[in-house]
């Protein structure tokens, strides 16, 4: 910093202070330049969009809106606006916001942004202290304020001509105001590696904020800084001071005309004294109605400020919410007191590190009391067993609580942290938002996460690696419209839910709601199982509201704008730059090539959050290929119990026995334990309860996994002896050993797999051995290598099959790799998935030749449109391919869509499964044009041939598999 003079601010509307340090002398002096009297501070709207905000005394001179019974601008009604806005009231809002742009209406044909009118206030208090533009200030903000207000306010700082001002969170600056004032160098543990915190309470007449600090220590040329470390908060605490004073007089004096209430409110120091447990001010006159009389509350005041709650006051919110929506907040649930909420906070802030040792408390805030409160006393074995030994103490010191009532630390922490990034020195450790940008890969989405690290120094700018090559914008395209998803803070609570108390005008919906845990997963269940009926999106509305209430939504949509149209499809790489406090992350796009950059014509193209709109979470995109079906595996692991005996009996089995001469022989017992194994893989269970059939649903899935831990330990038992039993196996029982236990899938142990390749690779067995082993090596190979080398043996059969279709045994392998596996159509070749495709199309063609009113079931037909449909996943490596554009593959493509309009002609016209054909076949035809979304859940019905499936169930007998 070349400026010559520090200004530390703290302006939240009640004893507000200016704090500056002039570097032009030595030593340097802190002088208090303002402290505002304990009164809330307000500024008065202009009567028409062109007039100014007016601030400090002239607002305070103003009459419009002070509760006056005269002159008539002076009055309140309950049920209209005002323009005269409390400067906490607006911080509230400004923080209750988040990201969203909220005014105030002065009803007078004028409003004005919350940020618009804290920047008066500041630029007021900041030209009174005699601040010149060039200094440098620094300004205390609430600790929950979003980057969205944050951005905003100093945006119109700037405006008002401050432009070299920085924000710092008033924990924060509590925090730093608290360390400089103590040893660091003997007061805390030498040993980097001991945990140690603070905590700091900050009481404002704008909200309550508790915030535990872990303290790190950090060695630069000036010697050992011990510094704070933030955390983001969790939540907005639904505790204003405003609230609770309003609670106190109401409690105190209830039923006053509206007018009497709000002098009290705004003009006059004696609730706040109380609540301060300060001495109180002499009298002051009070406007009642039509006459005039002294106020002056004496002692009863403070007998309530315990006892009262400071949760929002109805009738204060409801004239507020008048002005500004977002202030409109009733407290939800039974009264609580302000003494039990406080105590519980600070009892729950106490154990929010645990394993650490607490070296302080600090009090802080014009409400902080000059005599220990009963919710610090109410925890004092917390205290004591968090670290805590000494009592409170009106000065800074190492473990003790420290009432900060007669100095304004917030300014002064803000001073302390300008002077540290001055001189270099170490500030604090702040935590970065979680911020991720939706992008589309291989036709999926997934969030990416911007923001790479947890924290970052504060004051330092942070600028991750630049994101390459993840986005585009396409040909004939001059914006690009993103999607991101941000840290939602549980700051709905203080709200009142708009329907609570009321019949649910859905029922079922609020429960299911709730249990849905997420925004996003409120709104794919309202996608899943309401949106076809909801014709008036009335459904819709009603579950953003509730899912909002409880969650919060995360999702955002914003663009950027290019200088010109993209005369071709451009990939674009994206840089990052966040500051702490210090408004919104700063994320540019550029080409990716050197040779695109002329498309922008000199100039850099930021994200525009002038655009930024909250939004539901995007829909799935419409995909040219069908998602996997992955196995659903029985959450309850039942094969424990109908299948324990023969598991067991497996276990114990080994694979020879002696006979009566002594020699080693195969066991009979062994191979019926091995069936008992893969009945209990395979078999499909009906169970009856309580009189209902309930099919279950197979043991492991895919990857070999039971339903609970204790079922993926036994499936393992078994693999583990699988593994030692394969090197025992006598020849003439190996291909069925091997084919029966690659119903472990995933779970298919090592060795067994190259049997299985050996098999494939014609070193050993038959043809029908080939035919079992493709089948077994589809349910086991998980590897890329693996699957190269089946397609290469399909590919292989397929040409020694003397160009008939090839056989059931390889569509169905192929099948199973496509549905089951994510990566398998990566080690694919196109001139393989080509060969594929055209033997599934010729199997499809021979089927709808034989379409027939006299037959009812067409599964081969279907199985091979499934297996075209899955064999769409090598779009995942081309996305040409089956291009009905792509010269390449056009015919193919032609002779596909004629199969399925077939297909489709045909099963229109039947009464039996007619209309699940139909939708089959349109669904398939939408995946081929890249706009395909869900199968029918009846799909797999269709394609069901229990010959065919008895096949599968292959035994030593058969003798004509698969051909």
């Amino acid at each position: 910093m070349n400026n010559k003079t520090i200004v530390g601010c703290s302006a939240f509307g009640l004893q507000d202070h200016v704090l500056k340090i002039d570097q032009e002398t030595l030593p340097l002096v802190l002088r208090n330049v303002i402290q505002e009297p304990l009164i809330l501070a307000d500024v008065v709207l202009p009567d028409n969009s062109f007039g100014e905000i007016q601030a400090g005394k002239k607002a305070k001179d103003k009459r419009v809106h002070s509760g006056l019974h005269w002159p008539v601008q002076a009055r309140i009604k309950e049920d209209e606006r005002m323009s005269r806005v409390p400067v906490s009231c607006a911080w509230r809002g400004l923080v209750a916001a988040g990201d969203r742009p909220v005014r105030w209406d002065s009803g007078k044909g004028s409003s004005s942004f919350l940020s618009a009118i804290l920047a008066a206030h500041v630029t007021e208090l900041l030209t009174q202290s005699h601040c010149r533009p060039r200094d440098t200030v620094v300004l205390a903000i609430p600790d929950a304020l979003d980057e969205f207000g944050q951005d905003a306010l100093l945006r119109d700082l700037r405006k008002a001509g401050f432009g070299n001002i920085q924000l710092l969170w008033r924990p924060v600056a509590a925090a730093l105001s608290w360390l400089s004032a103590v040893d660091q160098n003997n007061a805390f543990a030498p040993d980097m590696d001991v945990k140690e915190h603070i905590l700091v309470v900050c009481l404002g007449p704008d909200g309550v904020e508790m915030t535990p600090f872990r303290l790190h220590r950090e060695q630069c040329e000036n010697g050992l800084f011990v510094i704070p470390v933030r955390d983001r908060p969790r939540e907005i605490i639904p505790l204003t001071g405003f609230d609770w004073a309003a609670n106190i007089f109401q409690s105190a004096m209830p039923g006053l005309e509206i007018g009497a209430f709000w002098q009290v409110f705004m003009n006059f120091p004696h609730i706040w004294e109380s609540m301060a447990q300060r001495p109180l001010s002499e009298k002051k006159i009070w406007s009642r109605q039509d006459q005039w009389r002294f106020w002056h509350p004496g002692e009863m005041m403070g007998y309530h400020v315990p006892t009262t709650s400071a949760r929002p006051n109805h009738r204060l919110r409801k004239l507020l919410g008048k002005s500004c929506h977002i202030l409109n907040a009733k407290s939800i649930g039974p009264a609580v007191s302000s003494q039990d909420d406080l105590s519980n906070l600070f009892k729950d802030r106490l154990q929010a590190i645990p394993g650490s040792r607490l070296r302080g408390v600090i009090i802080s805030g014009p409400l902080c009391p000059q005599k220990l409160p009963g919710w610090i006393f109410s925890a004092d074995q917390e205290l004591r067993e968090a670290g805590i030994k000494k009592p409170s103490q009106a000065s800074p010191q190492i473990d003790s609580v420290w009432l900060a009532h007669d100095q304004n630390i917030w300014g002064h922490g803000c001073a302390e942290y300008a002077l540290r990034l001055d001189r270099g020195e170490p500030t604090y450790v702040d935590t970065l938002p979680n911020l991720s940008m939706l992008v589309e890969r291989r036709g999926e989405h997934f969030w990416l996460d911007l923001v790479k690290a947890a924290t970052c120094k504060g004051g330092v700018p942070y600028k991750p690696e630049s994101i390459c090559g993840k986005f585009a914008i396409k040909a004939g395209g001059k914006r690009l419209q993103v999607y991101l998803r941000k840290d939602q803070l549980d700051g709905g609570r203080e709200l009142e839910w708009e329907n609570g108390g009321e019949q649910e005008p859905f029922p079922g919906i609020d429960q299911k709601i709730t249990l849905s845990g997420s925004y996003d997963s409120a709104i794919t269940l309202y996608r899943e199982k309401y949106k076809e009926e909801d014709h008036d999106g009335e459904v819709l509305n009603y579950i953003r509201k509730l899912s909002d209430h409880l969650f919060g939504n995360p999702f955002r949509r914003v663009e950027f704008s290019f200088p010109s149209v993209a005369h071709k499809d451009i990939s674009l790489d994206l840089n990052l730059e966040i500051r702490p406090a210090s408004g919104l992350a700063r994320i540019e796009l550029y080409p990716s090539n050197v040779g695109d950059r002329n498309f922008l014509r000199g100039g850099r193209i930021l994200m525009d959050y002038a655009t930024m709109r909250i939004t539901d979470p995007p829909p799935s995109p419409k995909l040219g290929w069908p998602p996997l079906k992955l196995i659903k595996v029985d959450p309850d692991a039942s094969f424990l119990n109908y299948g324990k005996i023969q598991i067991q009996q497996y276990l114990n089995t080994p694979v020879c026995r002696e006979d009566l001469f002594g020699d080693r022989i195969f066991s009979v017992e062994f191979e019926g334990a091995v069936d008992e194994v893969k009945k209990i893989l395979t078999e499909q269970r009906i169970i009856f309860v309580n009189g209902e059939r309930i099919i279950l649903s197979p043991p492991i899935d895919q990857d070999g996994c039971a339903g609970n831990a204790i079922g993926s330990v036994t499936i393992d038992r078994v693999a583990t002896k699988v593994e030692n039993d394969y090197h025992n196996i006598p020849i003439h029982y190996e291909r069925k050993f091997l084919s029966r236990m690659s119903w472990l899938f995933a779970k298919t142990p090592d060795n067994l797999k190259r049997g299985i390749r050996q098999y494939l690779s014609s070193e050993r067995g038959d043809g029908r051995d080939w035919l079992y082993m493709v089948d077994a090596a589809a349910r086991s190979f998980t590897s890329t290598e693996e699957f190269e080398f089946l397609y290469a043996a399909i590919l292989k059969k397929i040409n020694t099959n003397h160009g008939t279709p090839f056989p059931i045994n390889s569509s169905r392998a192929l099948l199973r790799l496509l549905t089951l596996r994510k990566n398998s159509p990566l080690a694919m070749k196109r001139k393989e998935a080509k060969v594929f495709t055209e033997k599934t199309v010729e199997i499809m063609e021979q089927e709808s030749k034989k379409f027939s009113n006299n037959q009812k079931k067409y599964p081969k037909f279907f199985q091979a449109a499934l297996l075209f449909l899955y064999l769409l996943r090598f779009r995942m490596v081309d996305q040409s391919f089956l291009d009905g554009d792509n010269p390449e593959d056009r015919n193919l493509f032609n002779r596909a869509i004629k199969c399925l309009r077939t297909g489709q002609c045909f099963f229109s016209q039947q009464n039996i499964a007619g209309d699940t054909a139909e939708k089959i076949v349109t669904a398939i035809e939408l995946f081929i044009y890249y706009e395909g979304s869900d199968l029918p859940a009846d799909f797999y019905e269709l394609t069901s041939d229990e010959e065919e499936e008895e096949e599968e169930e292959e035994d030593d007998d058969d003798d004509d598999k698969g051909d």
